[in-house]
């Protein structure tokens, strides 16, 4: 098979799944979510339907943070501008 996936498993996978985009100005900060590094902007992650916590760093500038709640496979986009 070589790791083809059928169509019925790709709409339910894409269903379960939210695509996030996070991004920032300036670009090259490090982003956590829910803790974990995950990064740096721009990045694109999957994620499950549920409550998440993204922070945005970089060095020089004030940390930022926003709360996203992905559901059904919607996806969504974190952008956020740094202060110094």
């Amino acid at each position: 098979m070589g790791g083809a996936i059928d169509r019925e498993t790709r709409v339910m996978y894409s269903k379960a799944l939210s695509r996030v985009t996070v991004m920032s100005s300036p670009a090259g900060a490090s982003v956590s979510i829910n803790g974990q590094p995950r990064g740096k902007t721009e990045t694109c992650k999957w994620l499950r339907d549920g409550d998440y916590t993204i922070i945005v760093s970089l060095q020089g500038y004030k940390t930022q943070q926003q709360s996203i709640h992905p559901k059904g496979g919607e996806p969504e986009t974190v952008a956020l501008t740094l202060e110094r």
